[in-house]
Parts: structure tokens; sequence; C-alpha cells
């Protein structure tokens, strides 16, 4: 028997319903019959009238933050640490949703990838530049060189591959919009 998650009543076994949602950060939500109106305006509430500007700035700012952190982790252990890449991804998705008053929605999943995108691809360059100067090769290389170090990187390493697409699947689910499902039936 499971407890509901708004009144805190037991809820007999089958009679569960269930709150989908796919966050890293997601507990086992569920709730009674009773509570399922108060659940539903709730998850319709997440999706109304999200502030995308402050979504656009919060996550700018933790994709920012999130990125230093990645980096600065690298230069103190002197050895790239990709799942730092999925705390990039949680991180960022959280400031949008955040930012965006707390809400969820298609915009701020789409606006949530792109920032966790574009703080890896960022964060990647600044290591590939920081282990080339660290082995004596001048930084000032072209484009199509940083290109040609992560095709190696990842010829050597594709499991870096699962950790960013995991990132970027965080990002992406963490602010999606939660639903209800039918009740669980045994």
């Amino acid at each position: 028997m499971a407890k509901c998650s708004l009144c805190g009543a037991t809820i007999p076994k089958g009679q569960e319903i269930p709150v989908h949602d796919l966050s890293i950060r997601a507990t086992r939500t569920v709730v009674c019959r009773k509570c399922e109106p108060e659940m539903a305006r709730i998850v319709q509430a997440e999706i109304e009238s999200p502030d995308l500007a402050r979504g656009l700035i919060f996550g700018a700012g933790a994709a920012l933050l999130s990125s230093f952190f990645w980096y600065s982790a690298v230069r103190v252990v002197h050895s790239e640490v990709a799942y730092l890449a999925v705390i990039v991804g949680v991180v960022v998705a959280q400031g949008v949703m955040y930012g965006a008053g707390r809400k969820r929605g298609r915009r701020l999943q789409e606006l949530s990838a792109i920032f966790t995108a574009a703080a890896m691809v960022v964060t990647v360059y600044l290591i590939i530049r920081h282990l080339a100067v660290e082995t004596g090769v001048s930084p000032q290389q072209p484009l199509n060189w940083f290109a040609a170090v992560l095709a190696a990187w990842m010829k050597r390493d594709p499991v870096v591959l699962l950790f960013w697409g995991f990132a970027l699947w965080q990002a992406y689910q963490s602010p999606a919009v939660r639903r209800l499902e039918p009740p669980v039936t045994s």
C-alpha cells in the first residue's frame, strides 16, 4: 500500500494514481482518487504562463556555473570527468524551470536542451584546450584541430557520448509536463 502524496492517506493496492515524471530528481508520486482533481490542477498550473525571459536568464546562468564547475573539476583532477556532463544537464534544467516560475513545458524543455548542449560544447572546447596546453601544444589552434581532437577522443572513449546523451536527455526530460496515469492494477 502506498501513501497519497497530497493528503497522506493510505491508498489500497490497485487504487494508486501515479504522476508520470521522468526527471532524475523525481520521487515516486501517487495520489488517491479523492486528491486526483487537486493533483490535476497542480499539474495544469505547472504549464500555465511560464516566465520565458527569466527562464532564459536563469538557464544561461546555470549553464555558465555548471560549465565552470565541470571545467574546474577537470583542471583539479587533470582528467576528463565525463559524468559531470549529466550534472550540467540537471542543473541547467532546474535553472530554466526555477527561472520560469517553477514551470514545465515544451518550450522550457527546448531551452534547457539548447543551453545544456551549448554548455557542453564550450566546456569540452575549454577542456581540450587546457589539456593541449598542459602537453605543450599551442592554444592557438584552428577549429578543425579541435574537431579532430574531439573525434579522436570519442573514438578512444565512446562511453563519454553516453554521458553527454544522458545529460541532454535529462535536460530535456526534467521540464517535461507531468501527467496523471490511470490507476495501477495488479
